[in-house]
């Protein structure tokens, strides 16, 4: 595995998903997994449609998750562990995100 430039990973954080392919096919698979289950529990919260600020939200969150991922990638690469320990690292973060995100909606008032 070779180590990957933060810079590099920022940039392509913007495109959302889709700019995690720099850190591979497998990765930008589980990204676009989880985005997917954001967007449904978002458009279901907000009635039916997504709030007009979401784009922007989501493209800073990718951008600061790759920056920071890039960290986790690039120690499991000097240290040459195997690749699937990078997709537990997603896999679990994206439930995190979920969970705590998901607990601050609130049920509609009757």
């Amino acid at each position: 595995m070779k180590k990957k430039n933060r810079i590099v990973a920022t940039l392509l954080g913007f495109f959302g998903p889709l700019g995690t392919l720099y850190f591979g096919w497998r990765v930008m698979l589980l990204n676009f997994l989880s985005f997917f289950m954001v967007t449904i529990i978002t458009i279901f919260a907000a009635d039916g449609t997504p709030p007009s600020w979401y784009q922007y939200v989501t493209a800073a969150f990718f951008m600061t998750w790759s920056y920071f991922f890039t960290d986790v990638h690039n120690g499991i690469a000097e240290n040459g562990r195997d690749k699937s320990e990078i997709l537990g690292f997603i896999f679990n973060s994206a439930l995190a995100y979920l969970t705590k995100w998901g607990s601050r909606l609130e049920p509609p008032a009757i």
